[in-house]
């Protein structure tokens, strides 16, 4: 019983921790080396195939400036989320509740001797 409550506890406290992956090499449109190239150069200067190529990486580097706009617009969300008192009460809330029901499953009520 006691292991149960142990396992119990060790899962409510792991709920109670955000985790936060940061990938930093990501890939990057925007500094693609060719695409760098390319922009830097006149665009009369340019084949054909440099002009498709450097019109499907501008696309390309749209897209992911929008996305990362996106990512961050979502991460401060989620920051300021935990900047709230009352995301902070209900968090001491749980963990008081959690506090109560471990201590009951390892027998705190007093009554586990007549078991």
């Amino acid at each position: 019983m006691r292991a149960f409550a142990f396992i119990l506890g060790v899962i409510l406290l792991s709920g109670c921790t955000t985790t936060q992956i940061v990938v930093s090499d990501e890939y990057s449109p925007c500094k693609d080396s060719l695409y760098l190239s390319l922009k830097s150069q006149p665009l009369d200067k340019l084949s054909d195939r440099e002009y498709d190529y450097l019109l499907m990486k501008d696309q390309d580097c749209l897209e992911y400036q929008r996305l990362q706009s996106q990512r961050l617009n979502k991460q401060s969300v989620q920051e300021s989320m935990w900047a709230s008192p009352m995301t902070w009460l209900w968090t001491t809330c749980g963990l008081i509740m959690a506090g109560i029901a471990a201590w009951a499953l390892l027998g705190g009520h007093g009554y586990d001797h007549m078991y």
